[in-house]
């Protein structure tokens, strides 16, 4: 469905691009929407590229769209190419850093944002992993907005879990009952809901860094 939804949004001509950079350089995260948005399939094509290396499709893309919405903040008018040439580097560094990172596990009690001396961390977002929290309901409203603002960028199956984990838009399910429906291990299942909420993170600050 993803790939359905992607291939049915139409490519930028070069003029369409300089108007969204000139937008972007004025502040308009609305442009820096719609460049990420019409670009979403070059992901795809780059991410393709890494298969067999460590991280599943789902990921891969995940990964470079993140490195997508890098590339669009940044790109105005002063770039002298179409975008899919200046993002490319962008994508690819991302993909290549997951990759490189993905044997070393985040731990769930590592500062948020990684590498800071924040004491916040992901525990104190995911207390029991099955059991509900008494803000669940806050917690749920948060994630429901930044999901749907994010829509594109986090892979199909974070989208999913975080959805079913969170009861977003169904009942809340347990990651082993989330398991069971997607055929994954409790374990799988709780690495992509940890990679969708820090995915989530770097969303927001990367939109926050444009204001």
């Amino acid at each position: 469905m993803y790939f359905d939804e992607i291939g049915a949004i139409e490519s930028l001509t070069e003029q369409q691009e300089q108007q969204l950079a000139q937008q972007i350089e004025n502040g308009d995260g609305e442009a820096v929407n719609k460049l990420v948005t019409a670009n979403l399939r070059f992901v795809v094509y780059v991410a393709k590229q890494y298969v067999g290396k460590g991280l599943d499709m789902d990921d891969l893309i995940s990964e470079g769209n993140i490195g997508l919405m890098r590339a669009a903040a940044k790109y105005t008018t002063q770039r002298k190419r179409r975008f899919v040439q200046y993002a490319a580097a962008f994508i690819r560094e991302d993909i290549e850093k997951a990759i490189k990172k993905q044997t070393d596990i985040l731990s769930i009690d590592a500062p948020i944002p990684e590498g800071s001396q924040n004491t916040v961390s992901l525990l104190h977002v995911l207390e029991n992993p099955d059991a509900p929290r008494a803000d669940a309901e806050i917690e749920r409203r948060y994630l429901e907005r930044e999901l749907q603002m994010s829509i594109y960028l986090l892979s199909p199956r974070e989208q999913e879990v975080l959805n079913r984990y969170y009861g977003i838009g169904t009942d809340p399910l347990t990651m082993a009952e989330i398991g069971e429906v997607l055929g994954l291990k409790r374990e799988r299942v709780r690495q992509i809901r940890d990679q969708g909420l820090r995915n989530l993170h770097r969303i927001r600050r990367h939109r926050l860094s444009q204001v």
